[in-house]
């Protein structure tokens, strides 16, 4: 997050890439290109929230989602995320032809898993005790899909006691050409004060909604079941 506004006032700048920004912090002058200033409560001024070349620099850093949340308490408070761009990756190391070949995959960002191997075979044939494009998919369906539902819920005043999510991708041969056909969301949860009609709409809701169901919008098939019990067992 990055401050990129003339200031009414002298400001205590956090130095956080400063050898690359511009350090003018005194009255009336403008202080750019870097990551906090701190806003001049005694006269109610707060800062002009933008981006600049310098987020760059540490699109990571802590401090600034912090500072995020100091300069708009009412969202902290309430629990919703601080809005900033974020960027993942993972690697794959492949060797051979498609057939007969076989790769790995490594997650890039967290480093939590290194060298999953992957084969076409495992595409579709058995897993065989490997994973696939299709797999790592369903995975990222299922947890984007129970945080848009958890965050539905909770804005409605029915948090969630507990979401059970799985998600099913279908990869098939469409024509001449394999595709991921569908993705089946399933869904079981424990919700206090939600009957089973406000908590299928929200699961639908929560399915149109995600950023992984809008990236897969109009090319893949997506549905949802939602199921809603008194208690997790």
């Amino acid at each position: 997050m990055v401050v990129g506004a003339a200031l009414h006032r002298e400001h205590a700048i956090e130095p956080c890439g400063l050898a690359r920004g511009a350090h003018r912090g005194a009255h009336g002058k403008v202080a750019q290109n870097v990551r906090i200033i701190e806003p001049a409560h005694e006269e109610g001024k707060i800062a002009t929230l933008g981006w600049t070349q310098e987020d760059l620099v540490a699109p990571d850093d802590r401090r600034a989602v912090e500072y995020a949340a100091h300069l708009r308490p009412s969202l902290a408070s309430q629990g919703e995320p601080i809005a900033m761009a974020a960027t993942r990756t993972a690697t794959v190391t492949w060797n051979g032809n498609l057939a007969s070949g076989s790769g790995t995959v490594t997650a890039g960002s967290s480093e939590l898993f290194t060298d999953l191997p992957v084969s076409w075979a495992s595409r579709t044939e058995s897993p065989a005790g490997q994973t696939s494009p299709e797999e790592l998919l369903a995975a990222a369906h299922a947890s984007c899909f129970s945080m848009q539902l958890s965050g539905g819920l909770d804005r409605a005043g029915t948090p969630p006691d507990h979401l059970h999510v799985s998600a099913t991708v279908t990869f098939d041969k469409v024509g001449d050409a394999w595709s991921v056909t569908t993705s089946q969301i399933d869904v079981i949860g424990v919700v206090p004060g939600l009957d089973d009609a406000a908590f299928d709409a929200a699961a639908h809701a929560a399915k149109e909604d995600c950023p992984i169901s809008r990236a897969l919008a109009g090319n893949v098939e997506l549905s949802v079941s939602a199921t809603l019990e008194d208690e997790h067992e």
